[in-house]
């Protein structure tokens, strides 16, 4: 990697002269300087260091020498080139933190070769422990993960070296550190197995969940805030949630349950929420017919009862009359336009009762109605006669 220099000595045997004697020079060739002295000593100093030279290449120069009887001699320098090492630089070290997906890292290397092409490699592909790294003939390089590392937390970390080679064959290692990092927790709700709406009781199974998290790091979980206000869910043990009292009475009366949320968080603040609506078969509550009064006078004519006023039905299905009795001697009853029309029998007068029965379409439910008729009094004259003769006949001049 450095100029070259190197000495030898010529010897000469002259019958006419002094052996070992020659004529001092220096030449400055094409590949460096030559100096011979008269004892025939003499140096060459290379005037580079000819790393461009490959193995099975050389350069080569000849210097001529002269004995001081004139006697000239040619001495050869040979110059054989080697393979000087490629200098890797880029991307040879790589640091990237785990994802909640498998890591592809890429990178590139540079190589400068004195006797070879720049940026050239061996292309390769290496199976490691953590992942496969493949390396093109460019010195462009990718690492595939073969999982995602969630179970490592925050200091901790996974290395693997890869080696390379350049085309010349110079080494150069490549190293990969994947660092954890905090994963959030993760949470599934699942609702169980039906129940009948009024057949719930206190701890009925309404959803179960389940935590996980990869670095074991969950600190607490609990109802997410602002969906159990009404306090119709309680939690049982770390993995099932249950109907409380007000939960029991709130469905069997027909209120629809609301969402079971729940929340977690880990150790390093991260949260996840999961949620689920329980499932219940509601029940057709039947409806409540209730009693009515109602009033008129004998002879008057229909009275119009609006029954269905005040019934109800807590499943708010739409209710109907589908019948109505009164005994014969108190008066007749008909449904016309989903009320009821008493017509009071000819001169009755007290209090009807009029039996009817209202449906929510499957279930039904009967109350009475209690109709006060009044006598409708027709007023009588009283007419006074008196005599205004003595012959006891009244003419009507005189009424």
């Amino acid at each position: 990697d450095a100029p070259l220099s190197w000495s030898g000595t010529l010897t000469a045997t002259d019958v006419d002269n002094e052996d070992n004697t020659f004529i001092a020079k220096t030449t400055i060739g094409e590949n460096g300087t030559f100096s011979v002295d008269a004892n025939g000593e003499w140096t060459f100093n290379a005037n580079s260091a000819f790393d461009e030279l490959n193995v099975g290449e050389s350069a080569v120069e000849e210097f001529t020498v002269t004995t001081a009887g004139g006697t000239e001699q040619v001495v050869t320098m040979t110059i054989t080139g080697t393979n000087d090492g490629a200098v890797i630089g880029g991307d040879t070290s790589v640091t990237a933190s785990e994802t909640d997906t498998a890591l592809t890292l890429n990178g590139a290397l540079t190589s400068s070769d004195v006797d070879n092409a720049d940026n050239t490699f061996t292309p390769n592909t290496i199976y490691g422990k953590h992942g496969k790294f493949n390396i093109d003939t460019d010195g462009n390089w990718t690492f595939n993960a073969y999982g995602t590392f969630d179970e490592m937390s925050v200091g901790q970390s996974r290395e693997e070296t890869f080696e390379v080679t350049s085309v010349d064959g110079t080494k150069q290692d490549v190293t990969v550190t994947i660092n954890g990092t905090n994963d959030a927790p993760e949470i599934v709700v699942t609702t169980v197995t039906a129940f009948n709406e009024n057949e719930a009781t206190v701890g009925t199974i309404v959803a179960n969940f389940h935590i996980s998290d990869a670095e074991d790091g969950v600190s607490s979980f609990g109802f997410t805030p602002g969906s159990n206000d009404a306090g119709y869910y309680s939690l049982h043990g770390d993995s099932k949630v249950v109907l409380t009292q007000a939960g029991v009475d709130a469905v069997n009366n027909g209120v629809v349950l609301p969402k079971v949320s729940i929340t977690t968080i880990d150790t390093g603040g991260l949260t996840a929420v999961g949620s689920v609506t329980p499932t219940y078969i509601a029940q057709n509550d039947a409806p409540v017919a209730e009693a009515d009064i109602a009033s008129g006078t004998q002879d008057g004519g229909v009275i119009t009862i609006n029954v269905l006023a005040n019934d109800s039905d807590v499943d708010g299905d739409m209710l109907t009359i589908i019948g109505a009795t009164v005994p014969a001697e108190q008066g007749t009853v008909a449904i016309v336009d989903g009320q009821l029309e008493f017509t009071p029998a000819d001169n009755f007068h007290g209090e009807a009762t009029i039996s009817y029965t209202i449906s929510d379409g499957t279930v039904t439910d009967t109350a009475d109605v209690t109709v006060t008729v009044t006598d409708n009094v027709i007023a009588t004259p009283s007419i006074t006669l008196e005599s205004t003769g003595d012959d006891g006949v009244y003419n009507a001049a005189e009424l």
